[in-house]
């Protein structure tokens, strides 16, 4: 509440719309009681993926590793 963020739950990313390579704005869904009535847009200077396997990501077009990579991709 200090901060002025709203924190939605039981929600999903449903679309991502990106422009100039950024992300302006997200569609999300209750999902609980899913209804393309009640979907909510969000726009936001920035957001955060905090989704378990980078739902955000995958909607916005961003290249990302499920999973541990090889030793040899970074010289490690």
């Amino acid at each position: 509440r200090e901060a002025r963020v709203t924190v939605l739950f039981a929600h999903r990313i449903v679309s991502a719309k990106k422009q100039n390579g950024l992300i302006q704005e997200i569609v999300l869904e209750n999902s609980a009681k899913p209804n393309p009535a009640t979907n909510q847009t969000v726009r936001a200077k920035q957001f955060i993926d905090c989704s378990y396997e980078g739902d955000l990501m995958a909607r916005a077009g961003v290249s990302y590793t499920v999973g541990r990579e090889a030793n040899t991709q970074y010289a490690e």
